[in-house]
């Protein structure tokens, strides 16, 4: 159960999002905003992250100071380091340290890798003590794990899957077979703890698994808790959106009509997940909000039939109510008061309400009927979306979200002579959680 904090935080965007409908319409205007702002969150986000750490220098002295933020790989590579935020930051080689660690997050140790030719590599430590396990990700993404125990060199950890034929009854088969050359190397260098060593036979190079086993055995080793590094975990957060949009159509009845939408509502809610191995930055967002769109165009026409010199005067009422279903990956800083992101992502609509009426009529001095056609629209169309935006951290409660987001989908009626709209749209959100 939420507290009435909790509450009134969930409901701040439903009651904020009316302030921002003046906004939504010069936004329509000017999609040039959007990409302005796209482009000024990914070269924040982009910046350096610096975080409070330490290195340790090849004498064995510590430095405390403030150390970058990098992906996996070229976290393996260097060390940004500063003593402090107006500092010149110093760029060390793994060959000009011993290690380096953030004071919350990973920590690594130089090592030189055992392929040849051996080079010095920052190895991120995922268990330590009488045997470290360590971890890398070469150029290719694939990630490596490595075993050093006491003085003697990293070893690394290998399993292999080959491809073999084997005949059958029914001819010649491709069967996958996997060896585990690291269980041998485990089982070598976890020597002296034999409820460890009998946990080999069902081992699979995977890091949970393997953090376990060392831990294991440094507690079994040493006689007493070894020094765990607390394990990466994924994150999951929830919560509520709500705002403004207005969309813009192409209607082509011999000849093209722009139109666009009264500001219409927007709502619903988001799931952000993050996986453990993901870069910190990076997270994905899956919505489901609500929408409804309601727009009337008139315009002229030359006549038909007995009134062929006359104009004929037609109007276009469009109105859709619409559930979304939005896949989003984000980019967004991780540390700072004001955070930008920006996100890209596809999107479904399903129109559960929709309605697309033409109505033609003459203004002459004894005029027939008017007449009306209905303009048949799909039930769902599909499309991508852009936005981007600030996240606003209020504490261990959560995080506000203010975005600017620009949605096109693909034809919104079955014969195409009605386009997909093209949403500009203003959201306040926030998400429980730190």
């Amino acid at each position: 159960m939420y507290g009435g904090a909790q509450l009134l935080a969930l409901a701040a965007p439903l009651i904020c999002a009316s302030s921002f409908l003046p906004f939504i319409i010069y936004m329509n205007k000017s999609l040039g905003f959007l990409l302005l702002l796209s482009t000024v969150s990914m070269s924040a986000v982009a910046q350096s992250d610096f975080r409070v750490g330490y290195i340790v220098q090849s004498a064995g002295d510590t430095v405390s100071g403030l150390i970058a933020y990098q992906g996996a790989q070229r976290s393996a590579l260097s060390c940004r380091f500063r003593t402090d935020g107006q500092a010149a930051v110093v760029d060390y080689q793994p060959e000009q340290l011993r290690g380096y660690g953030f004071k919350q997050g990973a920590k690594y140790m130089s090592q030189p890798l055992p392929a040849a030719p051996a080079r010095a590599t920052f190895l991120e430590i995922l268990a330590f003590g009488k045997v470290a396990l360590l971890t890398s990700v070469d150029s290719d993404d694939q990630r490596h794990f490595y075993v050093k125990k006491d003085a003697a060199p990293v070893v690394e950890l290998i399993q292999k899957d080959t491809i073999v034929s084997k005949s059958s009854p029914s001819g010649v088969q491709k069967v996958k077979v996997r060896s585990y050359p690291f269980r041998s190397v485990l089982n070598s260098t976890l020597d002296g703890c034999p409820a460890v060593q009998a946990q080999l036979g069902r081992a699979e190079l995977v890091e949970s698994q393997l953090t376990r086993l060392v831990n294991s055995y440094n507690n079994c080793a040493t006689g007493s808790t070894a020094q765990v590094v607390a394990p990466r975990t994924g994150r999951f957060k929830a919560g509520l959106l709500a705002g403004a949009q207005r969309g813009a159509f192409t209607f082509n009845d011999e000849g093209e009509e722009k139109l666009s939408s009264t500001v219409g509502p927007i709502m619903g809610f988001g799931f952000d997940f993050a996986p453990s191995r993901f870069n910190e930055k990076l997270s994905m967002r899956v919505e489901g909000l609500y929408s409804k769109q309601s727009t009337e165009l008139q315009y002229t026409r030359p006549g038909s039939g007995p009134f062929l010199t006359q104009r004929a005067q037609r109007n276009l009422v469009v109105e859709a109510t619409s559930l979304h279903l939005v896949a989003l990956l984000r980019y967004a800083r991780t540390t700072g008061a004001i955070r930008p992101f920006i996100q890209v992502g596809p999107q479904l609509a399903a129109h559960i309400k929709r309605n697309a009426v033409l109505t033609t009529t003459y203004d002459v001095a004894s005029p027939p009927a008017p007449s009306s056609r209905e303009i048949e629209l799909r039930p769902s169309n599909f499309g991508g979306v852009l936005g981007a935006g600030l996240l606003l951290p209020a504490g261990k409660a959560g995080t506000f979200q203010l975005e600017a987001r620009l949605d096109k989908m693909d034809s919104l009626s079955e014969s195409g002579i009605l386009s997909g709209a093209t949403t500009t749209s203003v959201l306040v959100g926030y998400t429980i959680g730190k």
